[in-house]
């Protein structure tokens, strides 16, 4: 005779199940944890691109970053528009992340790039702290993080509380 499941105990496959909650709070984590893994690595290689451009343009010589006082005299004679084109990228990247974040989260209501905000913040504090920058650059570089990051998937179209999460595809 035939093996059916209900014949063979191994043969017994249970019928799927509907998601849980719990499946639904997993897949949330894995949107928040895609968005915001991808949105931090978007924002650092378009700032690191964009500062290696700057870079070109506005060379900077410093024999050893390990002396500060060599560094504090560098940064002193710094021109401000170098200083400026760092400002840019970081503006620049701050957005491109906003956007990643959001596009992996599958919509512009994520919290991701707002945190993301934050994290960039305290790095941008420690950059501060360990590297020697002109009073206004401190300033103004201090203002760009979050509003750059908070406002940027608010300002791409496509993206509206009803679109699919690319970590949907993942899954």
């Amino acid at each position: 005779p035939p093996l059916t499941p209900s014949s063979h105990p191994l043969l017994f496959i249970p019928p799927p199940t509907p998601p849980t909650h719990a499946h639904r709070h997993t897949m949330a984590e894995f949107r928040t944890t895609l968005s915001l893994l991808f949105g931090f690595l978007s924002a650092f290689f378009v700032i690191a691109i964009l500062q290696a451009v700057g870079g070109l343009v506005f060379p900077v010589d410093v024999a050893d970053w390990e002396d500060a006082a060599a560094v504090a005299e560098v940064m002193k004679d710094i021109p401000t528009m170098a200083l400026v084109s760092v400002l840019v990228s970081y503006s620049i990247g701050l957005i491109a992340a906003g956007y990643v974040s959001a596009f992996f989260y599958g919509s512009a209501n994520s919290q991701s790039p707002l945190l993301l905000g934050i994290i960039y913040t305290f790095f941008g504090f420690m950059n501060l702290t360990f590297i020697p920058h002109p009073t206004w650059f401190a300033i103004v570089s201090s203002a760009v993080y979050i509003p750059s990051r908070y406002r940027s998937p608010e300002m791409l179209p496509s993206l509206s509380a009803q679109s699919p999460s690319l970590a949907t595809y993942f899954l």
